[in-house]
């Protein structure tokens, strides 16, 4: 329902006195502080984050400064197909030494075999955290007569790679690393067979 009122009973509720002289608030409104506080906060996260993520990588390994490893020269040229070499054969017993292991932030790994059907024997360097340490990867195939059959590569070329020649028979593997310290580690010690076709 609607009641009628009077035109001057309505202006005399609508005019107000003027407000008192208040300052207006400083800088921005509440809700715009929010939201600045909140992207502040969200900034901190992510930086805090990424000095954590940091600080962890270089901890365990997984981050090594370049300023850090020793200088090292590189091959001149472009690298050969074949970064293995294949010396002449000598009869030689294989070693006994276990497998090491390297130390915390300086591993790297290799695959070893099958061998192919011409008995040779592919070893790949496939890197790791410590492939800048690492000077030169050696490799000794011993056969079943105790003729050995010794290879290198370098590990700073793409994809480094070696055949080594190996029997129609099982044949003993050993990889070696040379870090750039002069430290020389056993990676690999294991026997290759040589497939069977049914």
């Amino acid at each position: 329902m609607y009641t009628y009122m009077e035109p001057e009973q309505e202006l005399t509720q609508q005019v107000s006195p003027p407000p008192p002289d208040t300052p207006q608030p400083l800088g921005p409104s509440p809700a715009v502080r929010e939201v600045l506080y909140r992207a502040v906060a969200l900034i901190l996260v992510i930086v805090i984050g990424v000095v954590i993520l940091i600080w962890a990588a270089v901890s365990f390994g997984a981050l090594i400064v370049p300023a850090l490893l020793p200088a090292a020269p590189l091959p001149s040229g472009p690298p050969p197909a074949l970064t293995g070499t294949v010396p002449a054969t000598i009869a030689l017993p294989p070693t006994t030494a276990p497998v090491e292991f390297l130390p915390l932030g300086s591993e790297v790994s290799v695959t070893v075999g099958p061998k192919n059907s011409a008995g040779q024997v592919p070893v790949r360097f496939d890197g790791g955290p410590g492939r800048a340490l690492v000077k030169t990867i050696d490799a000794r195939l011993t056969r079943p007569d105790g003729t050995v059959v010794l290879g290198s590569m370098d590990p700073r070329v793409i994809s480094p790679e070696m055949l080594l020649q190996g029997s129609r028979q099982t044949d003993h593997v050993e990889v070696f690393v040379t870090m750039y310290s002069g430290k020389v580690y056993k990676i690999f010690d294991k026997d290759v067979i040589y497939p069977v076709r049914i």
